[in-house]
């Protein structure tokens, strides 16, 4: 995580930096103001409101199949797999099949 602050950091300032520059030129070197802007090692021009939520519903599907497979999640499921007719071993098997290709909301809820 620190290693991503890190390199989040110096495209921001490599960004700001290069914004500088560009407002220090003389208006006749700009040739038009919808100029392309050159990618930035790191750096996203998506806002931040977006990008925050982006991956929400696969990172947290993820997470809840993780705790499905943990041993604090037994004795819950005990009594769910009992009903469904299911082993434990079969139900371990196929969430740790099927925990890496959560895309989506729609996605998540077919899994289970």
């Amino acid at each position: 995580m620190r290693f991503l602050k890190n390199k989040i950091a110096l495209a921001v300032a490599a960004f700001k930096k290069k914004e500088l520059e560009q407002k220090s030129k003389p208006a006749s070197s700009v040739t038009s103001a919808k100029k392309k802007r050159e990618r930035i090692l790191g750096f996203s021009f998506t806002q931040e409101s977006s990008r925050a939520t982006k991956n929400i519903v696969k990172n947290y599907g993820k997470a809840i199949c993780t705790f499905a497979v943990s041993n604090a999640a037994i004795h819950y499921l005990i009594s769910i797999l009992e009903k469904e007719q299911l082993g434990l071993e079969d139900f371990t098997n196929y969430i740790n099949q099927t925990k890496d290709s959560i895309d989506g909301l729609r996605h998540f809820r077919s899994i289970l």
